[in-house]
């Protein structure tokens, strides 16, 4: 996706602009179309106010954590079905972290963590905790079909959402928060989520497996489209303080 094949600058880019997950030099070209373009101007800032209000109060964490030692056990019995199941998954370039490949359409997504609530806004490698609470929000223009999958500081691969066997139906709209957050367990290093939305439903084993084998750089299936971020998960230093 590149800024200058579209007459103006999306809602949905700028939202990634402004949550900091947008490859820089995608957000310099849309700063540099704002600065000649009052209406994108006009919206682009409009939209910031919203994130700054949108941020002051994210989305509750879900009262049904899924913790990811769960999504370990989801992982193991996908793995059976890999041997069975296969996918052609479309080879694409790796993009900056926390860049979205788009194949039509428009997708984002926005992370919090925390505990209780004290949930805060994450960017790309911001750290974050053991025994935190990950939740994530979404925005596409169109309905689809959703899953999170994330490669851990160990290099194991795992599906934070959805429970089952394929991915979560997900509806249109602007910020929508997942119905469970994942509680993020003692593994630490480098955290790297893998977010794909599809225009139809998806098996989660082939997914699992093209990660296992291409990381986090992996192409999405035909029809859709992916967003990749990446967080540092940390030792909590004494007094549980962020």
């Amino acid at each position: 996706m590149t800024i200058d094949t579209i007459e103006h600058v999306s809602d949905l880019t700028w939202d990634r602009l402004h949550a900091g997950g947008l490859a820089p030099a995608l957000a310099d070209r849309a700063r540099q179309h704002a600065a000649g373009c009052p209406g994108c101007a006009e919206r682009g800032a409009a939209l910031a106010a919203e994130h700054r209000r949108f941020v002051a109060a994210p989305p509750p964490l879900r009262a049904t954590p899924r913790p990811r030692r769960a999504g370990r056990a989801i992982v193991s019995a996908v793995a059976v079905a890999v041997a069975v199941v296969a996918i052609a998954i479309v080879r694409i370039r790796a993009d900056a972290p926390g860049e979205a490949i788009r194949s039509k359409g428009g997708f984002g997504v926005t992370a919090f963590a925390g505990r209780d609530h004290d949930a805060v806004p994450l960017g790309t490698g911001d750290p974050i905790f053991p025994g935190d609470r990950l939740q994530l929000s979404y925005s596409a223009d169109r309905a689809g079909h959703l899953a999170v999958l994330a490669i851990d500081g160990a290099g194991q691969v795992e599906v934070y959402f959805p429970a089952g066997a394929t991915t979560w139906a997900a509806a249109a709209g602007r910020r929508i928060a997942l119905p469970a957050s994942t509680e993020l367990d003692d593994v630490l290093g480098e955290e790297r989520l893998w977010i794909v939305l599809c225009e139809r439903p998806q098996p989660l084993a082939p997914l699992v497996a093209a990660l296992r084998e291409r990381g986090i750089a992996a192409g999405p299936p035909p029809d859709c489209e992916v967003q990749r971020l990446r967080f540092d998960k940390r030792a909590r230093r004494s007094g549980g303080a962020r």
